[in-house]
């Protein structure tokens, strides 16, 4: 249905209960695309708000997570052919968060340990 000449992907972004972000390269700078994906993932009963972006190709899905799961709007998209092949994580889903994490963890770490020496120091005094 939605078939060009080049094989149309998909990339999962993020996700969490009631909300997914992915990259739909059959939208990006296809206006009409975008559009025709809003409606039919707006006609499924769980989704409550759906905004798809030609200009980026990140399509946001909002949506009750007692209806759906993300799933079902992988297997809508593929079924109207918006894309072919598999769905991939375009980063690992934890990473968005994992770099700022690591980052203040080994912060944190570095003061603790920091402390506790200068503690040992001062108490061998």
């Amino acid at each position: 249905m939605y078939a060009t000449s080049h094989m149309n992907t998909i990339s999962l972004k993020h996700s969490i209960d009631g909300r997914l972000r992915l990259k739909l390269s059959a939208v990006k700078n296809t206006e009409s695309t975008a559009s025709a994906v809003e409606q039919i993932l707006l006609s499924h009963k769980a989704v409550v708000e759906c905004n798809a972006n030609h200009i980026t190709g990140s399509v946001i899905i909002k949506y009750n997570p007692n209806k759906a799961s993300d799933e079902t709007f992988l297997e809508l998209l593929k079924k109207e052919e918006f894309y072919e092949g598999e769905p991939q994580w375009e980063d690992s889903p934890q990473k968005s968060t994992s770099s700022y994490t690591t980052g203040a963890a080994e912060v944190i770490l570095t003061k603790a340990i920091e402390i506790a020496a200068e503690r040992a120091i001062l108490a061998l005094l």
